[in-house]
């Protein structure tokens, strides 16, 4: 069997996920959004690009190929590019790495950068040591609002070594036939969004045409229900933002139309943040204050519905 090859933006991806894709399990199909995503981040790439160039930086060696050899598996990618400085030394030139993001993925990456988004940090750090760069001018922009994070990268965001030793995990469950093990995170958008999610979650075996019947049922109205709930969610907060418009333009605290009471009032939530709290005592010292509610709660996630 042939040295699997992956590529240096998905190395930081799911171990089993990986395994599942180079196993030639079927993936589910890809959301609308991702095409048009796609698209859209080549177009802002283009243009940040373009003014880099109006800014004097000089572009060399966009979409070069690296090739990364090891003995179980080889790596493969294509840069966005390297810069240099106008009339600055050619040595001082850096990697240059281009992302850009919806408004919710942006506050993501401001909040937690690489620890938010550990496949970037793979696949940085695989360009780093295939280039042989210390450095590395990294934009990522928001397309909402075009606002642009720069920073400059002067070390990789993660070791080397984890990443072999991610994919050489990943290369000896494929050449032994297996998927590596793994469970779905409801609560992880990398599990929501993840093609090969199925193979995760296991469904219920040898169903009855009546139980077939009454959970196909069950999972239409609970859709019907999630859709009329931010239906209505939708026109509760319409109305109460007309209600209180009026409210604060005519001053009148307390009133009421069609059989609706309304009133304006003007509450206050007092709170401790447990931080600010563990500045002043320790652990043993609030356990006395501390309440532990146990509780069941069935969870439930469309895999259905697109994840942008």
């Amino acid at each position: 069997m042939d040295k699997p090859v992956f590529r240096m933006s998905e190395s930081g991806k799911c171990a089993r996920a990986l395994s599942a894709k180079y196993l030639s399990y079927e993936p589910t199909p890809a959301p609308k959004w991702l095409e048009t995503s796609a698209n859209e981040g080549k177009w802002h790439e283009d243009r940040i690009i373009a003014l880099l160039e109006e800014q004097g930086l000089i572009l060399i060696a966009r979409q070069e190929e690296l090739i990364l050899d090891f003995p179980s598996f080889n790596l493969i990618g294509h840069i966005d590019g390297k810069v240099i400085e106008a009339n600055l030394p050619v040595e001082l030139v850096r990697l240059l790495e281009i992302k850009s993001m919806s408004q919710f993925e942006f506050d993501r990456w401001m909040r937690g950068d690489f620890k938010e988004f550990p496949q970037y940090a793979s696949q940085i750090t695989c360009y780093m040591e295939a280039t042989g760069l210390d450095e590395c001018l990294y934009i990522v922009k928001n397309r909402n609002s075009g606002f642009e994070d720069r920073r400059v990268l002067t070390e990789k965001p993660m070791h080397m070594t984890e990443v072999i030793a991610h994919l050489t995990d990943v290369t000896n469950h494929i050449l032994g036939n297996q998927l590596v093990p793994g469970d779905f995170d409801p609560q992880s958008l990398e599990c929501q969004r993840c093609e090969y999610k199925h193979l995760c979650i296991p469904e219920p075996k040898e169903l009855t045409p009546i139980e077939e019947a009454g959970l196909s049922a069950a999972a239409a109205d609970w859709r019907r229900g999630r859709q009329l709930i931010s239906e209505g969610e939708e026109l509760v907060n319409k109305a109460r933002e007309v209600f209180e418009a009026h409210t604060r333009a005519t001053n009148v605290l307390k009133w009421q139309h069609s059989g609706l009471a309304i009133q304006l009032i003007h509450t206050k939530r007092e709170s401790y943040e447990k931080k600010e709290l563990l500045k002043l005592f320790t652990l043993e010292q609030l356990e006395p204050a501390l309440k532990i509610t146990e509780y069941d709660q069935l969870r439930i996630n469309d895999l259905e519905t697109d994840n942008d």
